[in-house]
């Protein structure tokens, strides 16, 4: 099973039985705890070199934007940020 998120009630918990009556959406949380879920965002993405350095998630539901920010060494990735709200 997995976890859902109650966007009204501002809640994620553990989903059990089959959840048939429930929408479920998988939720990832920003550096600030939120959680918000990444499947259902508009994404927009930024290269240097032909290297990922940004990924931009607008939340359509309340127009949150966060954004995640990858760093490289010679080429290789060496750190990836969380979502951090902007």
């Amino acid at each position: 099973m997995g976890w859902f998120f109650d966007r009204v009630a501002g809640r994620s918990e553990q989903q059990t039985g089959i959840g048939g009556a429930a929408h479920v959406t998988n939720v990832v949380f920003d550096s600030n705890g939120a959680p918000f879920s990444l499947d259902s965002c508009g994404r927009a993405y930024s290269y240097s070199s032909g290297l990922l350095v940004s990924d931009t998630a607008t939340d359509p539901t309340d127009g949150a934007v966060r954004v995640k920010t990858y760093t490289y060494v010679d080429g290789q990735m060496t750190a990836e940020s969380e979502w951090v709200p902007q």
